[in-house]
């Protein structure tokens, strides 16, 4: 199956420092095995596949906007809590260090820049084609 990228990520993904991606996933579609064909401009006509992996495993993924303070809750696989940002207080997060490698593993600088792409709750799943797992 293919999977779009933004092309700020395709380096990253080269690099290895883009271990996974985060997709809705209504249909559970993405599961072990698959062929991922990695893209860029999918559906034009200047569609580009710059890699192939296959999906090693997938987790579900929740992230939730818990209250106007800013507590942003990462919840893994429905129970397991990674940690909780507060993005108006970043030192009085918990488990910062577990979100910081998180969303880096996802491709981004720093939480606050993943914030800004997950600007609202959301529901998916995290595909991974490495051995990597939360």
């Amino acid at each position: 199956m293919i999977l779009n990228f933004n092309h700020q990520f395709v380096g990253k993904i080269k690099a290895g420092t883009k271990v996974h991606t985060i997709r809705r996933d209504v249909h559970a579609r993405w599961k072990p095995g698959i062929k991922i064909q990695l893209a860029m401009n999918a559906r034009t006509r200047f569609y580009t596949q710059f890699d192939e992996k296959v999906c090693i495993s997938v987790q579900d993924i929740t992230i939730l906007y818990k209250n106007e303070r800013g507590e942003v809750h990462f919840i893994i696989d429905n129970n397991f809590l990674l940690g909780i940002w507060d993005r108006f207080a970043p030192e009085n997060s918990i488990n910062a260090e577990a979100i910081t490698e998180f969303v880096r593993n996802d491709g981004f600088d720093n939480v606050d820049e993943f914030l800004k792409w997950f600007k609202r709750d959301f529901t998916g799943r995290i595909i991974h084609w490495t051995e990597m797992r939360y």
